[in-house]
């Protein structure tokens, strides 16, 4: 069975500002680009940050009603835990349980690692992240008030 959506993420950490964020990609069943988001989080880890990558891209495409889905992440750690029963005492113990619950809806959703070189667009969104204020930015690439244009299944920052 064909995938519906592709949810491409990845978390960004700052070690000098203490400031973590995550980005991801929305890609419709042709590869072209639906969304982008970026998310600025509290002050937390890199790990974190992929975990919250993860759960922010699987809310976004449950929201657009996509029921079968590939989520694509250049955290192998990230990955292993979602895969796995979580030591009781991690810190994320609560924010990995909710992406398993999440998994776990009435859809399917696959976990697949990215080279981070072929997750790009994603690292550059929870980059650009670090620098914004704390909240959740939707970037579509139509609007040219987010200032990105699409072209293509690649997004060009202006």
């Amino acid at each position: 069975m064909e995938f519906n959506s592709w949810v491409e993420v990845d978390g960004a950490f700052s070690c000098l500002s203490k400031a973590a964020a995550c980005g991801g990609i929305i890609k419709g069943i042709h590869g072209n680009i639906l969304e982008g988001f970026q998310l600025k989080l509290e002050s937390r880890d890199a790990l974190t940050a992929e975990l919250w990558a993860c759960i922010m891209g699987l809310k976004r495409v449950w929201d657009k009603s996509y029921r079968n889905i590939l989520l694509r992440s250049d955290s192998q750690e990230a990955l292993n835990l979602l895969h796995n029963k979580p030591p009781d005492l991690r810190e994320d113990y609560m924010l990995i349980k909710e992406v398993q619950e999440m998994i776990k809806r009435d859809w399917r959703v696959e976990l697949r690692y990215i080279q981070r070189e072929q997750n790009t667009l994603a690292d550059i969104l929870a980059k650009r992240a670090l620098e914004g204020s704390t909240g959740l930015l939707l970037l579509h690439p139509d609007s040219h008030e987010s200032g990105l244009l699409s072209q293509g299944t690649e997004f060009y920052f202006i």
